[in-house]
């Protein structure tokens, strides 16, 4: 059977499959600056401008806990919440913008960037099409969708361990439901 991974092991990799990147604390300040600026003169994104940092912030934290499957992180949040408040243009390029700020907080990238990249950036875009409905119900569907399929092809194409793959899936899921369900509604309120 094809499998990615199989072409992958021919890059050399730590045994996670993870490539360190070479980013530094100054770098983080900077992006984080640079968030901040864009927040200032364009007062309409500085909300979104804040999910951008908690997505930097999350994403520097949780590398403590980098051997627990537990996936606590608000990229999907942030990129389905700003494709149903702008249109499916800004949610795709914000979910790009907040998967990579991710990876460039958790200084790695791994295999399974192939797949949660284009992802993100699909959730995100889906969501501009369905603006106008309910952002709990329509932001839990998208999010239980996007790791349904993510993590059934990391089991199935990246050979990940499948209790960790669902275990990393079902505390997204539910991060994001209690997100979608007490934030949400009101976020949307005030970026809309």
């Amino acid at each position: 059977m094809f499998s990615i991974s199989d072409i992958l092991k021919k890059i050399p990799y730590n045994k996670r499959r993870e490539w360190k990147l070479p980013v530094d604390p100054i770098t983080f300040v900077s992006i984080a600056f640079v968030i901040v600026i864009m927040a200032v003169f364009f007062r309409e994104i500085f909300i979104v401008s804040l999910l951008l940092i908690g997505v930097l912030a999350i994403s520097i934290s949780t590398q403590a806990l980098n051997q627990v499957p537990i996936n606590l992180e608000l990229v999907l949040f942030t990129c389905i919440v700003t494709g149903m408040a702008y249109g499916s243009k800004a949610g795709a390029i914000l979910g790009l913008v907040a998967v990579l700020l991710h990876y460039a907080g958790s200084l790695k990238i791994s295999d399974s960037a192939l797949i949660i990249i284009p992802g993100v950036v699909l959730a995100g875009y889906v969501a501009g099409f369905l603006a106008g409905t309910n952002v709990a119900v329509t932001g839990f569907i998208i999010v239980l969708a996007y790791d349904l399929i993510v993590y059934s092809c990391l089991i199935l194409f990246f050979g990940r361990n499948p209790v960790r793959a669902i275990f990393n899936g079902g505390t997204d899921i539910l991060f994001n439901l209690f997100l979608f369900r007490h934030i949400a509604p009101t976020l949307m309120r005030v970026i809309a």
